[in-house]
């Protein structure tokens, strides 16, 4: 979520997988940040877009690691950091940065689409239909 005032704050969750046979699953992260609208993006060839809204956050993260060679399960818990872009249409990319003692790390790649927002039409189908209290 991005605040008027240029605040991120938000989650991450999903499956990934960096090793073979090694998968992890994030249980928790959130993580808070800031727009930095002073930065443009620039694309290979040298063109600006300045439709891009940059961003950096940082939060902390539990993911449960397992590993299918040895048989063992293990949760790793440290410290992410997340730069990317946010798109006009709200879809997003860019790189973390995953670190449990600020010595080693692991880099990721990510995109994401926007959440679906569902409809009032899509929504009120599971809900009893819909009674006006009287007073």
């Amino acid at each position: 979520m991005v605040t008027p005032d240029g605040f991120i704050k938000g989650g991450w969750t999903g499956n990934f997988d960096i090793a073979r046979g090694i998968d992890y699953q994030v249980m928790a992260a959130k993580l808070d940040g800031s727009i930095d609208a002073e930065k443009v993006f620039t694309d290979a060839s040298g063109n600006e877009d300045y439709t891009k809204l940059f961003f950096m956050a940082k939060g902390n993260f539990t993911i449960l690691e397992n590993d299918d060679n040895s048989g063992l399960v293990r949760t790793i818990s440290g410290y992410f950091y997340v730069r990317g872009w946010i798109n006009p249409d709200k879809s997003a990319s860019g790189d973390l940065t995953m670190t449990t003692d600020h010595r080693e790390y692991r880099q990721l790649v990510w995109a994401a689409k926007p959440a679906k927002q569902p409809s009032l039409a899509t929504s009120a189908g599971s809900f009893s239909p819909f009674r006006p209290v009287r007073r």
